[in-house]
């Protein structure tokens, strides 16, 4: 099992620069959960086999998977998610 460091320095943009991998493998794990969950019984009660349900949740879990690498890996950029965060505390 790669330690958290390790699991860091997997991840890189487009630009080469290492990103968070949290964001997407938490989506990825959402996304994977509730087309198992949900994909193959609202398949089956559509008129099909289990095997095809399997299969339709299976596609749905990789298309998560990449739209969110896509989105949370590929084209983040730490720079400008750094600069925007807003500040602690209250008042001005």
């Amino acid at each position: 099992m790669p330690t958290r460091h390790q699991l860091r320095g997997m991840f890189h943009n487009s630009e080469g620069i290492r990103v968070d991998p949290v964001p997407f493998l938490v989506v990825s794990g959402l996304g994977f959960a509730v087309a198992f969950s949900f994909g193959p019984i609202y398949v089956t009660t559509l008129g099909a086999s289990l095997a095809a349900g399997l299969v339709v949740a299976g596609a749905a879990a990789l298309a998560t998977t990449a739209v969110a690498y896509h989105r949370y890996v590929w084209t983040e950029r730490p720079a400008l998610r750094r600069r925007s965060r807003p500040p602690l505390g209250f008042g001005g």
